[in-house]
Parts: C-alpha cells; structure tokens; sequence
C-alpha cells in the first residue's frame, strides 16, 4: 500500500527499483520525470488531499517531455488511473491517502475548463458521497509528491495499474516516464 513514497517524486532525480517505507516490497516499473525541486513552488499535491473547492478548474498547458496535458488552476498535473474502468474510481485507502497517494481532484459543484472541451467534463460520486471531477469519463488524480508545474509519477505501475498524465482530448498519455527504468 505505501509503495509509492519511494518510487515517484521522493526525490528531485530518478528513483530505480528500491523499497518503500522501509518495507521490502519491490517497486515495479515506476518511471519519472526529474525536475530540481528549486524550480517548483514547494507545495505538494499531498496538501491539497480531500480538499473540495466550490468549482474545480482544469486547464491544459506544454509539460517539459508529454505534449499539452491536463492541469488544475493552480498547475498540478493531473493523472488517471488504468484500474478505473468507467468514471468509477477504484482509488480508496492507502491508494488515496496524503504522502505517497493518489488524492482525487475533488469539487463541491460543477467543475470549468479553460481550453478544453467543456463536453468531457464531469464528476463521479465517491464512496464517502464527496464529488470526484471526471474528464473524458476517467476520474482525475493528483500524485501526492507533485509540486506546480513538475510530473513526477508519469506511467507509474502503483496500487494495481498504471498511472498516466492526461492528453487534452482526455485520453491517457502512455508516454513512458523520462529516465524509464525497468525492474
């Protein structure tokens, strides 16, 4: 469950094959994009866990190696995840929980895009009855280490599938991660 603290975004530079929380579970096939903390603003995604705005706001912009992807107002990276099938989110517990996580982007009333068709704009109703934004019918995650502006966590094979940036068209992005690694 912890298996992502070490792999994506624990540090400023590619994570290998290592262990997790001290645990001796393996990490698998977690690739990432290095960004020296220095450029981002120090703010995690972890912060912004299982908090709901009033309308959630998406964006796209340029990312550094993926093309235009999907982002929040504040320029978080956004994700999907392979698990999810349909708007459903399969992202609960450990999955979803601060440090190491996967938080959903959540919202209180109907989500806004800028530059993006408004049409593949949604929501999903998560377990605890909070409203998770959906795009292109894949409910959205943040990665936990994130900062504004990084993708550290792109095609990670984490809590069951893999996690992947989002393209404007709301598609995942398969693109393997900078420095891919595998175990």
């Amino acid at each position: 469950a912890a298996l992502a603290v070490a792999g994506c975004g624990s540090s400023s530079t590619h994570t290998a094959t290592k262990t997790a929380s001290h645990k001796s579970m393996p990490m698998t096939e977690t690739t990432t994009t290095s960004m020296p903390m220095s450029q981002a603003s120090g703010k995690t995604a972890a912060s912004m866990a299982g908090m709901s705005v009033a309308h959630a706001e998406l964006t796209v912009a340029s990312s550094p190696h993926y093309g235009r992807v999907l982002y929040d107002k504040d320029h978080f990276v956004l994700y999907v995840f392979s698990a999810d099938h349909g708007s459903t989110s399969t992202c609960y517990g450990a999955c979803s929980a601060g440090n190491g996580g996967w938080p959903p982007l959540l919202t209180k009333g109907a989500p806004r895009v800028a530059g993006l068709n408004a049409s593949l704009l949604g929501t999903t109703r998560r377990h605890d009855g909070s409203l998770q934004v959906t795009y292109g019918g894949h409910p959205l995650y943040y990665w936990s280490g994130d900062t504004a502006h990084t993708i550290l966590c792109q095609h990670a094979n984490l809590h069951g599938g893999f996690w992947y940036v989002v393209n404007p068209n709301g598609t995942p992005n398969r693109a393997k991660g900078i420095d891919t690694m595998s175990s």
